[in-house]
């Protein structure tokens, strides 16, 4: 059975903004995560999708200035592309 935490002292986790998080991450991650919010159709996305794409392409920024962020296919891209084989 799961114990529900009985206040914010039982949580296992320390919130944070966004943008601090992201400096802990792996460039990896943050590719990932804005090829796959700009694949995500319009009516599938909220703020909340919005302030995570806006604090990826933000800390990118930091990172890299203004570097060129790499485009990520998916799986039925790469079959499309020949990259898989199936």
């Amino acid at each position: 059975m799961i114990k529900k935490p009985k206040s914010p002292k039982d949580f296992n986790y320390v919130p944070q903004p966004l943008g601090t998080w992201f400096k802990t991450v792996e460039d990896v991650y943050i590719i990932e995560t804005i090829a796959k919010i700009k694949a995500t159709r319009k009516w599938d996305c909220n703020a909340a999708t919005y302030a995570l794409l806006a604090a990826a392409i933000s800390e990118w920024e930091t990172r890299y200035g203004s570097k060129k962020i790499p485009v990520v296919l998916d799986d039925q891209e790469m079959v499309l592309a020949g990259e898989i084989k199936i």
